[in-house]
């Protein structure tokens, strides 16, 4: 589709690569909105998890869940690298929704 506004909600998350890599956030006006929003909320109800509806440029919707997690519980999560070599094979843990 390449008539986009900005009052749709498109959203892409890259992850890193590697160590060191950088990760990037870019997305519609409303894209950013909704997913301000969840972390918004998911700041105020510390975890519980928040979701946002978005939508990849492709038209293929899908859900963005943000939580805050405890500093005693970030060393439990699988690091998210894309990499093979850097890849993370742990299991997530069952608190994540």
């Amino acid at each position: 589709m390449d008539d986009w506004k900005d009052t749709d909600d498109i959203l892409h998350i890259i992850a890193q690569a590697e160590w060191h890599g950088d990760a990037h956030i870019l997305g519609t006006n409303e894209g950013l909105t909704r997913l301000r929003n969840a972390i918004d909320a998911a700041l105020k109800a510390p975890n519980e998890t928040q979701k946002a509806e978005e939508m990849a440029n492709d038209g293929e919707g899908f859900y963005v869940f943000v939580q805050c997690v405890s500093a005693g519980r970030i060393n439990e999560l699988p690091l998210g690298y894309t990499e093979d070599y850097a890849k993370d094979n742990r299991k997530w843990p069952e608190w994540i929704a």
